[in-house]
Order: structure tokens, then sequence, then C-alpha cells
């Protein structure tokens, strides 16, 4: 099971606040967004249901965004249903109001909403998944990019940016220390719409296989790193 990581949790924070992404990464406390999707983490193997319980109770308890933290914690539970093809009954409009209000006030324990969802669990129709999919993919998220970028990188431009500012997440989502050329390239294949992603995935190069293969060669981090990891002088000299 594909358990949404933090640069997911960025573009969906970017959506949300209808900010840019750097904007988004800045304002993500990310201990308490590695603690909750580590709650969700732990239980892969078990089922969906319980899976994207433990996602949603996390996110909500542990309250990685200050602001728009609700929506950000349904948005990522949806997320994670749709890349299992499935889909939520919400109805009626109160449901998941009321089903969120219960966890934040600890009257809902983890499996009183594993059972909560797994009732209403069904196939996701293909206009359900194609909505989910352009309102959490990892490109066209930045409103506000152009100021953004304008102090730390004024002479990229904003696929560029995006590409750059999804490395950092992917690197934080993977607890290295430190931002490496492993990281751009998936920062690069986030941004689907450059031209760079499109050539990789023309050669047979997708997200999925090359986050699989980074974390399978360099590993997963013990713990996310204090701050923002630095650059590694290797991946500076890719846009100097």
């Amino acid at each position: 099971m594909n358990v949404p990581d933090v640069a997911d949790l960025v573009v969906i924070t970017a959506r949300v606040l209808e900010i840019d992404t750097r904007e988004a990464f800045d304002l993500i406390d990310l201990p308490a967004a590695e603690a909750a999707l580590a709650q969700a983490r732990n239980r892969r193997g078990e089922p969906v249901g319980q899976v994207a319980a433990a996602l949603l109770a996390g996110l909500i308890w542990h309250r990685p965004l200050a602001q728009g933290n609700r929506q950000l914690a349904l948005l990522a539970m949806l997320q994670f249903l749709g890349r299992q093809d499935l889909g939520l009954d919400l109805e009626p409009a109160t449901a998941a109001r009321d089903l969120i209000a219960g966890i934040a006030a600890g009257t809902l324990a983890e499996p009183a909403v594993a059972a909560w969802i797994a009732g209403r669990l069904h196939a996701q129709p293909a206009k359900e998944a194609g909505n989910m999919k352009r309102l959490t993919r990892r490109g066209h998220c930045e409103p506000l990019a152009v100021p953004a970028r304008a102090g730390k990188f004024p002479h990229f431009t904003d696929r560029a940016y995006r590409a750059v500012t999804l490395a950092e997440a992917e690197a934080i989502g993977l607890r290295h220390n430190y931002v490496g050329t492993e990281h751009l390239l998936l920062g690069v294949l986030g941004v689907g719409d450059g031209v760079a992603a499109k050539v990789l995935t023309g050669l047979g190069v997708s997200a999925p296989e090359a986050k699989a293969e980074t974390e399978q060669i360099i590993g997963r981090g013990s713990e996310p790193p204090s701050g923002q990891p630095p650059f590694t002088p290797r991946s500076k000299r890719c846009w100097t």
C-alpha cells in the first residue's frame, strides 16, 4: 500500500491554502507530519480501512498544519484510498465533519474510525478518481510561485522551482538529512508537466519506481531531519 509521504502533504497543503509549494513546505510541522505518517506506515499489511483510519487519526492528533489541518487529513486519506482504487461515501454532508470532530475530541478511537471507514468504502468511479488526481497531483499548484521563490532561487523558472521544492520534501519524507541528486530526480519527476519529466517518463522512468529504487539503495533514515536539509555540492552543481 502506498501511504502518502511528506511531499504529498506539501502538495495537498498548497491546494487547500491556495499557496505556493515552498510556502506550504514552510508551514508544515515536519516532525508532527512524520509521526502521523509513521502511524499509518506501521499498519501496512492490515486491511485498507485500518491503514486509512491510522492515517486520518494520526494527522488529526499530531496536527502538522496549524490552519486547514482537518482538510489536509481528510484529503490525504482520500488520496490514499484513491491509490487503492477505492472511494469513500461522505454523505450526508456532515458525516466527515462529525467523524473528524470525534477524533479531535478523543471520543472516537482508531478502531471505531476504521469501522466507520470500512462501512463506507466503495469502488472509485473514474470521474471521482480523476478529480482526486487533479487535486493532489504534484504539478500546477503554485499560484504564488514567482513571489515565493524570489528570495532563494530568483533565476529559476516556475517548473524548476517546483522541482527543487519537491526534492526537499522528498528528502524529508525519506528522513534524509541532505538533498542529493537522487532527490532532485524525484522532484523533476514530480513536476509531471515539465519537459524533463516527460522525457524521463518516455524512457520508462516513473516516479514511484524511482522512489522505490532510491529507498532500496540508500534506505530510509531512522529519524526525520531536525531542520531543512541542505543541498549537497553535487546537487548544487545541477543548476550552476
